[in-house]
């Protein structure tokens, strides 16, 4: 009897048998209808890094997240910014083999049911060693993704399936060298009051300088502008606020960039204010006002307000105004803060005779002694 042996390179040949026995027929091959390919011929794709490893993401993972992951390794190891870096190049190779498998679903669904053996079954009409760049390069011809030298980082997959054009995703990555570009953000600096950062608001004009460049000579020169700034009122100290369209001109006829004005808020020697738009202030009450209660008129941003006092009020007592605070920049419309009041007992430092007298028989009557 002879047998059908497999060869490593895909071909057959007959080998008698050494060992008689009982004739079964004919030994053949058929495909299975769940195994296509022939897996012989990648004997050590076993080798490879799992894809989804590679691009550091889970099996579940959507088309989105194994984009993002494979533009994250891109990056770092793009050969701009890796030259002479052969192990950053074989990182950059490993991570597009992996997206150009895990981003289209027919290649995904044999990987993930075969492994690296049914991937490189499926492509063994286009390069046998399974680089999907086409050769020992995988920069195309002159190692630069862009073009230039080699036409470009373009190609498809070697089993003839997805075609990837690496230049329209580095373009996303890096963005066209070509396209119209937004112009440079500009910064700037501007000082308001305590009243108008807290409740008023106010309009500033800034000077601001910047850089154009004239696209036909390319030469760069210094211009300057006047910008008004509105500044709304609830802004707090060291706040950043976007001009839009404020900033460097746009190159190529993309937009103008924006301005980022810094807020320095004056401070003020009454009120302090808080983040969330509270207000604290400190209110000095006699010590008959804190034993026998009674009214006091408190300062807000709003005028003055009279506010009662408890009585047997403790010195540190915090007191509530309730709506009399700053405007809460992120509060909603018309949202304001609260006023604090902390009461400070204020001791006198001389007395009269009569007065001292009266303490006395005060603190004497306190203590339970007789008159």
């Amino acid at each position: 009897m002879s047998l059908l042996i497999s060869n490593v390179d895909g071909s057959y040949r007959r080998k008698e048998a050494q060992n008689e026995g009982p004739e079964r027929g004919p030994l053949t091959f058929s495909s299975s209808p769940r195994l296509p390919y022939n897996f012989s011929r990648r004997p050590f794709s076993s080798r490879k890094r799992d894809f989804y490893d590679v691009l550091g993401i889970s099996k579940g993972a959507d088309k989105k997240a194994v984009k993002k992951s494979y533009f994250q390794l891109a990056k770092k190891y793009h050969p701009d910014t890796n030259q002479g870096n052969e192990k950053a190049a074989e990182k950059f190779k490993e991570a597009t083999e992996a997206y150009e498998v895990l981003s289209d679903e027919e290649s995904r669904g044999i990987y993930d049911q075969y492994g690296h053996d049914g991937v490189d079954a499926k492509n063994q009409g286009g390069n046998p060693g399974g680089n999907p760049f086409g050769g020992g390069n995988p920069f195309g011809g002159g190692g630069n993704p862009f073009g230039g030298g080699g036409g470009g980082f373009h190609w498809q997959s070697s089993g003839g399936g997805q075609n990837i054009n690496v230049e329209d995703l580095f373009g996303e990555i890096f963005g066209n060298p070509n396209a119209p570009r937004k112009g440079p953000d500009l910064q700037a600096e501007i000082s308001v009051s305590f009243m108008e950062a807290a409740v008023q608001g106010a309009e500033k004009d800034i000077d601001i300088s910047f850089n154009t460049q004239d696209p036909r000579t390319g030469q760069v020169k210094t211009e300057r502008r006047s910008v008004v700034v509105n500044v709304p009122p609830g802004v707090t100290d060291g706040m950043n606020l976007r001009v839009g369209g404020q900033g460097g001109e746009g190159v190529r006829g993309g937009p103008n960039g924006d301005m980022f004005v810094r807020v320095y808020v004056d401070s003020d020697p009454y009120f302090e204010r808080a983040q969330n738009g509270d207000i604290h202030v400190e209110v000095p009450v006699s010590v008959g006002q804190a034993i026998l209660g009674g009214t006091v008129d408190v300062r807000t941003v709003y005028g003055d307000v009279e506010l009662k006092i408890p009585k047997g009020a403790q010195p540190g007592t915090k007191l509530l105004m309730r709506a009399k605070g700053g405007v809460r920049i992120r509060g909603g419309r018309g949202a304001k803060g609260d006023q604090i009041v902390h009461l400070k007992l204020k001791i006198p430092k001389n007395l009269t005779q009569r007065q001292q007298d009266l303490l006395r028989a005060f603190q004497d009557d306190v203590d339970g002694k007789e008159p």
